[in-house]
């Protein structure tokens, strides 16, 4: 049996071994992080390369990401109606944006850094000032919910796709409506040609349409895929289209004259997201099995696999220097990964140097000596109830931390959805101890209640 050390943690009340209560908290099952371990690959096998960060705070499906041209934010949109703002190379959480009122499907961040445009099943776009997290206007015209958005190139323009089989142009400084296009069915993706001049949709009935964007022609219907088209993406350089679909696979066309290039296969279940990189060298593909790939979109071939989701991917963004693809999936996580420059594929380890890891993964300790517990509890209830005194909160927080033998706060992990909303505010942040190498560690549940009581309780028991 497990026992807790239970008091009021916003008051100076002496822990003694004499008020051991029992915590609950044993069937709580252990979040699933598995460390991505780098190892040697056969010539012919794809290369897995580590996650170097991986951010943790929604309560639900992470289904649209988008990261600033300045490297600067990354921002994650999910199914619980929030929207977050990360510090894309520290992964500090900066803003919570809540005004959606059903779930997001579909983020975008203006050329320069400023805005944040969002749209979701509350069939509104709202825009957002992206530094200060602040609402600008909210945009309303779609009769259903928005499935995708796009941003010209020159800032001037906004592209909503909508289950309503319209897609709307928007003046994005003033929120006007400029133009509407009528599709052929869903609108799943779109995106603007480099020129601005035209614009590509992919639909639910596995079409391609191409739109002119001076007088709202339809230009050209594809027929590319035998299921939905859920994601349409163009190269920066302007040569290549690529589209994913249900059916498994990636397909790319050369963008003058809409030949197809090469299918791309690999993938096991429905290809949901696509992405090329800032310098056209690389495509990234997420699947619904739970698999992150890189293409070569020259030649077609994998150079890269991930698996470190443990559901599946839904969203991809690269930052603008092509180094850093993040990826978001139904496991309520989103991941960052390092990338090496194209010169170096295949990369050695030396290369693979994470910038920042949130979220360690070393072993838990053995340890069951009741009196280095015991100590190791008081320490961590000290150092938490001095670092709580002014905070306020309205649901149960539940934390599981790891101490060194010494009693350094090696990491910690949100155990339910509230504590996730706290996992960069929580001071528990301030106490953790960077750059400690893995080793024995102990693990405590920490549960902190609205009522001001706290409990602390090793993982492993007393005894």
């Amino acid at each position: 049996m497990i026992g807790s050390q239970r008091y009021h943690w916003k008051s100076s009340t002496l822990l003694t071994l004499s008020t051991i209560t029992i915590v609950l908290g044993l069937s709580w099952q252990k979040p699933q992080f598995q460390p991505s371990i780098f190892t040697e690959p056969k010539t012919q096998d794809p290369l897995y390369l580590p996650a170097s960060i991986t951010l943790l705070g929604h309560s639900n499906w992470v289904y649209a990401l988008a990261i600033s041209t300045d490297n600067q934010y990354l921002t994650s949109a999910s199914y619980d109606g929030k929207i977050k703002i990360w510090h894309l190379k520290t992964g500090q959480l900066l803003h919570r944006l809540s005004g959606h009122t059903d779930a997001i499907e579909t983020l975008i961040i203006s050329p320069d850094s400023k805005i944040l445009v969002s749209g979701g099943w509350d069939n509104r776009i709202r825009v957002w000032n992206l530094e200060t997290g602040e609402l600008i206007r909210t945009l309303k015209g779609h009769g259903e919910d928005v499935k995708t958005l796009a941003i010209s190139s020159d800032g001037k323009w906004l592209a909503s796709g909508s289950a309503d089989q319209t897609i709307k142009l928007w003046n994005l400084s003033t929120g006007k409506e400029h133009l509407t296009l009528k599709t052929s069915d869903w609108v799943r993706s779109i995106v603007f040609s480099p020129d601005n001049q035209t614009l590509v949709s992919g639909s639910e009935n596995g079409s391609v349409e191409i739109w002119s964007l001076t007088d709202g022609k339809r230009l050209k219907t594809l027929t590319a895929h035998s299921q939905a088209v859920w994601s349409v993406a163009l190269s920066p350089d302007g040569e290549t289209l690529a589209t994913a679909s249900p059916d498994k696979t990636i397909k790319l066309w050369q963008l003058n004259d809409l030949q197809l290039k090469h299918t791309l296969t690999g993938h096991s279940r429905a290809v949901w997201t696509l992405a090329f990189s800032p310098d056209s060298q690389m495509l990234a593909s997420g699947s619904y099995d739970k698999t992150i790939r890189l293409w070569n979109p020259k030649t077609g071939q994998q150079i890269h696999q991930w698996e470190g989701h443990q559901k599946p991917v839904w969203s991809l963004a690269f930052s603008r220097d092509s180094q850093i693809l993040a990826s978001g999936s139904s496991d309520e996580t989103v991941k960052l990964w390092q990338i090496s420059s194209l010169e170096k594929f295949p990369p050695r380890p030396s290369t693979l140097s994470p910038e920042v890891n949130l979220q360690p993964q070393p072993t838990a300790s053995e340890i069951t000596n009741p009196k280095t517990l015991a100590q190791l509890n008081q320490m961590l209830y000290d150092v938490i109830d001095r670092n709580w005194q002014s905070v306020t909160f309205n649901e149960t927080l539940i934390y599981r931390v790891k101490l060194t033998a010494d009693g350094q706060l090696a990491s910690y992990q949100p155990m339910n959805a509230a504590a996730s909303d706290w996992v960069s505010e929580t001071p528990l942040e301030k106490l953790r101890q960077r750059d400690i190498l893995p080793r024995d560690l102990i693990e405590f549940e920490v549960v902190m209640m609205p009522s001001g009581v706290l409990e602390v309780a090793p993982v492993g028991g007393w005894n």
